[in-house]
C-alpha cells in the first residue's frame, strides 16, 4: 500500500489553499507559489528519517552474508523477469499518469479554460486526495484477499469508464 504520493499533495494543496485566501493574486504569482515547494523539503526530510532507520529485508540481509549478490543486478532482472518488468513500468505510467492528469493538469485547465474557481478546484483535489488515502489501503487489502491482478484490472476499467465523463464534462463546462 502506498499512499505517500496522495498524501504528499494534501499538504502543498492545504497550502495553497491557505494562500489563495490570504495573499492577492500578485503576490501568489510573485512569491506564494514556491512556498508549497519549500515545505517539500519537509517531507523529503522525513521520508530520508524513515529509510535510514528501515533495515533491510531478512532475505537481502542473508544474500548480502552468503556474497550471493549480483553483479549487474538491473542485467539480471531484466533477463530473467523482462516482461514483468515491462508489465510494472506500464502500470506505474498509467498510474501516475492518471494521478497527474486528476491532481495537476485538472486545476490548471479548470481555472484558466473553464474559469471555474481556483478554490474550489484545491477543494475538490484535497478532497480527491484525502478519499485516495483512505480507499489505497482498502484496496491494497482486497488485493491481499483476491489477488493483484483482479483488483489491478477492475480499478484499469473504472478508470477507462471515468475517461468519457472526466472529458465530457470538461468539454461540456467550456464557455461558449
Amino acid at each position: 500500500m502506498h499512499v505517500g504520493v496522495p498524501a504528499g499533495f494534501l499538504i502543498p494543496i492545504i497550502l495553497l489553499s491557505v494562500l489563495s485566501t490570504t495573499v492577492s493574486e500578485a503576490e501568489f504569482l510573485a512569491w506564494g507559489w514556491r512556498l508549497p515547494f519549500v515545505f517539500s523539503i519537509v517531507l523529503v526530510a522525513i521520508g530520508l528519517f524513515i529509510r535510514l532507520k528501515i533495515s533491510e529485508t531478512p532475505a537481502f540481509s542473508r544474500m548480502l552474508a552468503e556474497e550471493k549478490s549480483s553483479t549487474v543486478p538491473a542485467v539480471e532482472a531484466l533477463r530473467d523477469h523482462g516482461a514483468n518488468v515491462l508489465y510494472g513500468i506500464g502500470a506505474k505510467i498509467a498510474e501516475s499518469g492518471l494521478f497527474n492528469i486528476y491532481a495537476v493538469f485538472a486545476i490548471s485547465y479548470c481555472v484558466t479554460r473553464l474559469g471555474l474557481p481556483k478554490q474550489t478546484i484545491l477543494n475538490g483535489v484535497l478532497l480527491g486526495c484525502a478519499l485516495e488515502c483512505i480507499t489505497l489501503p482498502i484496496f491494497g487489502a482486497l488485493s491481499d484477499r483476491f489477488g493483484r491482478k483482479p483488483i489491478y484490472v477492475a480499478g484499469m476499467i473504472f478508470q477507462a469508464l471515468l475517461a468519457y465523463p472526466f472529458f465530457a464534462f470538461s468539454i461540456q463546462a467550456i464557455p461558449a
